[in-house]
């Protein structure tokens, strides 16, 4: 689990080191479910682009295993 956690967030550096248009905001809270909220933010407009949800808790590693998955095929790495 550590090791997924600590990928998303070098994906995430990277993807605002990258590129002009996107960054992302990482936040877990800890009560109840152990919620990982990742959300896709425009530069130009700061408007939400993309929003994932995941419990830590209840949710399988698969999810986590997805979603950086995606972010790595979105920045073409």
């Amino acid at each position: 689990m550590e090791e997924k956690l600590v990928e998303l967030l070098k994906i995430s550096n990277l993807l605002e080191k990258n590129q002009d248009e996107y960054f992302i905001t990482i936040i877990y809270s800890s009560f109840e479910d152990n919620l990982l909220t990742v959300a896709m933010y425009s530069k130009l407009d700061f408007s939400m682009q993309q929003r994932c949800e995941i419990s830590l808790e209840t949710e399988p590693i698969a999810k986590l295993d997805a979603l950086i998955r995606a972010l790595k095929i979105f920045m073409g790495v």
